[in-house]
């Protein structure tokens, strides 16, 4: 599940970094967020998050499989 740049910044918008992945989807089903994000950010490999952009790039490269 490919997301862009912008769906993520709107589903991230003021949020504290750095963040784990476990925090990332707590906050993100906290704020009612889409559930294609929250289930694409469940299947990403990475689990600790910088910043808003490694969270777009974890999103757009999706799970190794």
């Amino acid at each position: 599940m490919v997301m862009n740049d912008l769906e993520v910044l709107a589903q991230l918008e003021g949020l504290s970094y750095p963040v784990s992945k476990q925090d990332l989807i707590a906050e993100a089903e906290a704020r009612e967020g889409s559930q294609h994000f929250i289930e694409s950010l469940q299947v990403v490999d990475q689990e600790r998050f910088p910043d808003h952009e490694s969270v777009a790039a974890a999103l757009q490269t999706g799970p190794r499989l």
